[in-house]
């Protein structure tokens, strides 16, 4: 048999309609905390800003071409690229920043002579 009470556990309480609402059982977030979780999960945070940089970088690369081609000189490869590997990345929660960091990057480049031209 196994003890349910020092386990941790999602608890799920029934309401009128049948249905029921998840109830965690995590201590409540305090200057103490937040100051181990940061400490603790350094490295995380850190491999989390180095893939915005890289995505940043990324979005400036523009492929030129030797002929005009339509109104477009250049393709935002980089942008292409960066799409493609945040489709791919396993944390769904964090897509819609990059994708903005990275379209913002595409913009800017475009705008501004800055990036890489391949």
């Amino acid at each position: 048999m196994v003890n349910l009470s020092e386990q941790k556990l999602w608890i799920k309480k029934r309401t009128s309609r049948g249905g029921g609402r998840v109830v965690n059982n995590r201590p409540a977030v305090s200057g103490k905390n937040i100051k181990r979780d940061v400490k603790k999960n350094q490295v995380a945070y850190s491999h989390y800003l180095l893939k915005l940089c890289l995505l940043f970088a990324l979005g400036l690369i523009w492929l030129r071409f030797g002929i005009e081609v339509g109104s477009f000189t250049a393709v935002p490869l980089g942008l292409i690229v960066g799409i493609i590997v945040i489709v791919f990345e396993p944390l769904e929660h964090a897509r819609s920043l990059e994708l903005s960091i990275l379209i913002a990057s595409t913009v800017l480049s475009f705008f501004l002579p800055i990036g890489i031209i391949l």
